[in-house]
């Protein structure tokens, strides 16, 4: 029989088993804040079910057994949800990594959890082990879609997946986007874009099993993005943050591409009176890089460096401050871009100038 609690002044308040009902209702913040009522509240909103529950919610991959495996063994899924959920702020200070501590540090040690999902529905729920790429010379730090070559999307959610002639993965979205008729009617209503940027939402949370730490590198939706080809119907969206360093800020850059293909449902019409339309977006590439105001990338060992210590940044849950930091740091590579275009063609302008005065001078010696 459930029992009665009361509140810190001595009434009697709800039964434990309606206070669950009610808490298993709340978002995270809101959860958050209603342990602070009373003690009753506060011991039931401590309970591990209720986290996992928004977890699973928020990051379908966490109802995975390796991820909730690896959730346990790293304090749990209200430390995940409370390290996860809110953003990394830019303007934060960063604590020391593991390397300030003289501990050695591995792109092995590092889980990514990704989640894409659209319109509130599962399209892809990913679990990749390490930082491969940061070896490399080129090429994302993670690739979602490399590494799960072999994989098979989550079906049941709208998502399948397919293979093209190089035998990479693609993941298919079906979706009733709105139809993209032509290059110049998006370009001049912009519904496919704007429906897209509206639905499709990221998360990229990274793990480090050796100190327990979590932190979310993604945006949650799209910071900017563009048409790839001006005549084609390749779309890049790039979600991600800007990380905080001791000198310049670095940008986590997750960049997600896709290619749409529509197609008319016969007999079938929208709400507007038109032709209905389904439109299938292909992701072909799913990746994070890293890199400075000046476009270059991080590899090797800065780069697990930078992913360690950023688990010690402070966190904010205003997505304005997020996108603010974007645009600040856009805008200063794209400055820093036209800085170094002007130097170099005053650098060739000089050249060209030298060359032509000691032309001059020797036609004149000559003549």
């Amino acid at each position: 029989m459930a029992q009665v609690g009361h509140c810190d002044t001595g009434d009697q308040f709800l039964t434990n088993d309606v206070l669950r009902d009610v808490l298993d209702r709340l978002d995270g913040a809101t959860l958050a804040r209603a342990s602070c009522v009373s003690k009753q509240f506060r011991s039931t909103g401590y309970e591990e079910a209720f986290w996992e529950k928004l977890c699973n919610e928020r990051w379908p991959s966490t109802m995975e057994e390796p991820v909730k495996m690896l959730v346990s063994t790293a304090g749990g899924f209200r430390k995940l949800y409370n390290n996860s959920f809110p953003f990394i702020l830019c303007d934060s200070h960063c604590g020391s990594g593991e390397e300030d501590k003289g501990e050695a540090i591995s792109s092995s040690d590092f889980v990514s959890i990704v989640d894409v999902t659209y319109g509130g529905e599962p399209v892809l729920s990913r679990v990749v082990e390490g930082v491969s790429g940061a070896i490399a010379m080129c090429g994302p730090l993670v690739d979602i879609l490399e590494v799960g070559r072999s994989e098979s999307a989550s079906d049941g959610h709208g998502a399948g997946a397919s293979k093209e002639d190089d035998d990479r993965p693609l993941i298919t979205i079906h979706t009733k986007l709105p139809r993209v008729s032509s290059i110049a009617q998006e370009r001049k209503d912009g519904r496919f874009w704007s429906a897209l940027c509206s639905h499709l939402r990221l998360s990229w949370i990274l793990v480090n099993r050796k100190t327990q730490q979590m932190v979310n590198l993604g945006s949650w939706k799209p910071l900017g993005g563009i048409r790839h080809r001006p005549c084609g119907d390749d779309f890049l969206l790039r979600f991600g943050c800007i990380l905080p360093t001791s000198s310049t800020p670095v940008h986590c850059n997750i960049v997600m591409r896709c290619i749409t293909n529509t197609s008319m449902a016969v007999g079938s019409e929208s709400s507007e009176g038109e032709n209905a339309a389904t439109t299938v977006v292909r992701v072909t590439e799913l990746g994070m890089h890293l890199e400075d105001v000046h476009g270059v990338h991080l590899r090797g060992s800065q780069a697990i460096s930078l992913l360690s210590r950023v688990m010690n940044c402070d966190k904010t849950v205003d997505e304005s401050k997020v996108s603010a930091s974007y645009k600040s740091f856009m805008a200063t590579q794209i400055s820093n871009q036209e800085s170094l275009v002007r130097r170099e063609n005053h650098r060739q302008t000089a050249s060209a100038v030298f060359f032509v005065s000691v032309f001059v001078i020797a036609m004149s010696f000559l003549v």
